[in-house]
């Protein structure tokens, strides 16, 4: 089935006109559906964790997930034919020079450079926009998730293994430490996300086990900061937030889709779920829309969720796989730059848009 599969892609990709379009267009869909069926047998047969399946069971299972992979590779090289090319360039790959495992990333502009949180340093690393290596800020770090900038140009950053939030001046020096409760939800509780909201901080937590997520509001400009019951998506796992309008984007997992909720009246929405139920891991806000990286596809939303390209981050960063373990958008002298963390590969790559 797969070669087949294959070599209908290979004739159509070949074929000329709009013929060969409407065949192409044909195709994504069988392949969509043939990835959906496989999906499901996926998760009908695979209730328990791998390890405590038979032999063949396990097997087998292995077996439908590398033909899912299959197809949905080809399935992603249709669509970029059909769409057309991602307005991306890739222009350097940086930090593999100190083995860099990001977590996050943010552009200052009163700074001009990138700063990156990395999950096994406790620093924060200092970058210039075209990745030379400019310092590394020691501040006592465990596992960080998320360095965000604020209007005033401070820095939050979410501290998950110190189970803390700490703020940090535009010099890069600690202002405040924000030591989360355990009392508030039992212990192991830890800051696992953070997003700027009006009024101050919406932090996402999670237990030990990175389940059971809770949200809370902070302002860590208040006298004596606390952490406030704070409405969240609910029904859902979520996986990474970022503050937009007063509204919180999260991209879950059941359902894989990326949500946009009202903390004030506590709606939730679908913005975007992707076509083959891809799940969607980090969210970046960008000029006019929304970066949104799921599963190795990279796609550019506008503010509605509507998506105006899509790649692969392989096909974009020009490796064999990227993770995309966390994004970082910014405007430099009139020009869109994307940075895309690869944490499998211990390095960060720097996409631009064209020139203007």
């Amino acid at each position: 089935m797969r070669a087949a599969l294959a070599a209908r892609l290979r004739a159509l990709l070949d074929g000329p006109g709009p013929q060969s379009r409407a065949g192409l267009a044909a195709l994504l869909d069988e392949l969509r559906d043939r990835v959906a069926g496989l999906r499901a047998v996926e998760d009908a047969l695979g209730t328990r964790p791998l390890r405590e399946l038979p032999g063949p069971l396990h097997a087998r299972l292995l077996e439908l997930a590398r033909l899912r992979e299959a197809l949905t590779a080809l399935w992603h090289e249709g669509r970029e034919a059909l769409d057309g090319p991602m307005p991306l360039r890739p222009v350097c790959g940086f930090g593999h020079s100190c083995r860099a495992r990001p977590s996050s990333i943010c552009f200052h502009p009163g700074r001009d450079s990138l700063l990156v949180t990395d999950f096994g340093r406790p620093e924060l690393l200092e970058f210039s926009p075209r990745g030379a290596p400019l310092a590394a800020h020691v501040l006592g770090l465990r596992d960080p998730t998320r360095v965000l900038l604020l209007e005033d140009g401070r820095l939050a950053l979410c501290d998950r293994g110190n189970a803390r939030l700490l703020l940090l001046g535009a010099d890069l020096r600690p202002l405040r430490a924000l030591p989360f409760p355990p009392e508030l939800e039992g212990p192991g509780r830890r800051p696992y996300d953070i997003a700027a909201l009006p009024g101050g901080l919406a932090v996402m937590t999670k237990n030990a086990a990175h389940e059971a997520p809770r949200w809370f509001s902070c302002d860590p400009d208040a006298a004596a900061p606390a952490f406030a019951p704070l409405s969240g998506p609910q029904d859902c796992t979520p996986i990474n937030c970022v503050g937009l309008d007063g509204l919180l984007h999260v991209t879950a997992s059941a359902p894989n889709a990326l949500l946009r909720h009202d903390p004030r009246s506590g709606r939730t929405e679908v913005l975007h779920a992707e076509p083959l139920g891809l799940r969607p891991t980090k969210v970046e806000p960008c000029p006019g829309g929304l970066w949104c990286a799921s599963e190795g596809r990279l796609a550019r939303l506008d503010a509605h969720g509507a998506v105006l390209h899509a790649a692969r981050v392989a096909t974009l960063t020009g490796t064999a796989r990227c993770d995309a373990s966390c994004l970082g958008a910014f405007v430099r002298h009139g020009q869109e730059f994307l940075v895309v963390g690869d944490m499998a590969g211990r390095r960060l790559h720097l996409l631009a848009a064209p020139e203007e």
